[in-house]
Parts: structure tokens; sequence; C-alpha cells
């Protein structure tokens, strides 16, 4: 089995309940889409996922292409090769969430 495709969907907008001072800074609906891990006996794996611009970057530009071809059973063989191959970018941020997000999606493959 291989990964043969990694998609985002159009996001949905969420209005989650925040008072006091979260409220004035984050209040008002937030996108949030769906990540999909495809392999090439068709089995998907999904994990909800950030519809900020710099994750989308990194998912679908930066790790896609490090991932596809790739046996999803060897999860954390993925994760160490994107991770190690970005190492001074990663760390934090965008790229480790980035990432986060496709590992839940490779786990829920798996299961």
């Amino acid at each position: 089995m291989k990964i043969t495709d990694i998609t985002i969907s159009e996001p949905y907008y969420v209005d989650l309940p925040m008072q006091g001072d979260a409220r004035q800074r984050w209040g008002g609906p937030r996108p949030y889409a769906f990540l999909e891990v495809t392999t090439d006996e068709e089995i998907t794996g999904s994990s909800p996922v950030s519809y900020a611009s710099e994750i989308r970057t990194f998912i679908l530009d930066v790790y896609k292409p490090l991932i596809l071809g790739e046996d999803p059973f060897e999860v954390e063989r993925i994760w160490e090769k994107v991770y190690w191959t970005h190492y001074g970018n990663i760390r934090r941020g965008a790229p480790i969430r980035a990432l986060s997000y496709i590992d839940i999606a490779i786990w829920d493959l798996i299961a």
C-alpha cells in the first residue's frame, strides 16, 4: 500500500463559544477543513485541519512531495523523514502543526 494523494477540503466555519478578552480577540467564525490522505487501495484517513494559508502551504507544497509513494504503515519513518528534512524550520509553529495534522490522518488511515 502506498500514499497516492494528500488533499484539504474546502473550509467550513465554526463559531467557537468564547468569553471576555478571548471573545474580543478571536470572536466570530473561524475556518476549518479536513485533510485527507489517500492510498492506492482507495483507503482514506482524515484529520481536522486549520485552514490557515501557512498550514495549507506546508502540507500541500512542502510536505506532500516527501510523503507521496510512502507506505502509510511506516508512519514513524514518514514523520522522521519530514521532520529531519526540514529540521531548521519545523520545531514549532505552523510547520510542526502541519506535520501533526498529517500524522493524525495517517494514523486514522491505519485504524
